[in-house]
């Protein structure tokens, strides 16, 4: 009777364990990058990775076409897209939020660091740069 207990519980461990990895692989592989820009800061999202830039610490937006993304330090490296924080030559360590197929990028640097981001399509990529061109008065 004891074995039928332990058996019982540790199937029913096993079935939790399984349920919260497809519902954390779900998250990651079905979220999008999200940004939301208010009059003081931009709002990242992208699975469980979020980064806020505030307006005040920005000191330069360029679109960029090509970028050697280096390596990730924490994040996903899913098949659509990565985020999170990754470190390569030209920024050291970043804030990375893209699709991968996107092609061109946003590099937002601030005086905490650079944070490089698309959007799913080019001229996505293209009205979110102007967007947040505006916010800070450029």
């Amino acid at each position: 009777m004891d074995k039928l207990k332990t058996g019982s519980k540790n199937y029913t461990k096993l079935i939790i364990t399984i349920v919260i990895i497809a519902a954390l692989v779900s998250l990651m592989v079905f979220s999008n990058v999200t940004v939301k820009l208010s009059d003081t800061k931009i709002d990242v999202r992208c699975g469980m990775d979020h980064y806020t830039v505030l307006v005040e610490d920005i000191t330069s937006v360029e679109t960029i076409s090509s970028l050697a993304v280096g390596v990730r330090v924490m994040g996903a490296d899913l098949i659509t897209k990565y985020s999170g924080t990754f470190k390569n030559d030209t920024y050291g360590s970043y804030k990375l939020f893209i699709y991968k197929e996107s092609g061109s990028c946003i590099e937002i640097t601030t005086t905490k660091g650079v944070v490089v981001l698309n959007q799913k399509t080019a001229e996505d990529t293209l009205s979110l740069y102007e967007n947040i061109k505006a916010l800070i008065g450029e």
